[in-house]
């Protein structure tokens, strides 16, 4: 490589945090409300993967996801890139 060139690199984080003042999922229109004794009550279609089931972004959420960041003295991007992924499990089809 000469003095010129550069080379980029892209990293990604995949964090989990949870925001318990929202009332909705992130990607979901589901409810946000865990519920011991009966798991995978609160689903959407969205949530299970669903051919052409496309994931729809919770506006509050940002704005808290937004908040906290400027709480934290973080940097706020104006655009924020998103790649959806999809697991395939064998046991699945």
């Amino acid at each position: 490589m000469t003095q010129k060139e550069t080379m980029h690199i892209t990293m990604g984080l995949e964090v989990h945090v949870n925001m318990t003042a929202c009332k909705q999922k992130l990607f979901s229109r589901a409810c946000n409300r865990a519920d011991p004794e009966n798991p995978n009550s609160h689903l959407d279609y969205v949530d299970v993967g669903m051919p052409g089931a496309l994931p729809v972004l919770n506006p509050d959420a940002v704005v808290h996801a937004v908040r906290t960041c400027v709480a934290l003295n973080m940097k706020v991007n104006e655009v924020f890139p998103f790649d959806r992924k999809s697991y395939f499990y064998p046991v699945l089809p």
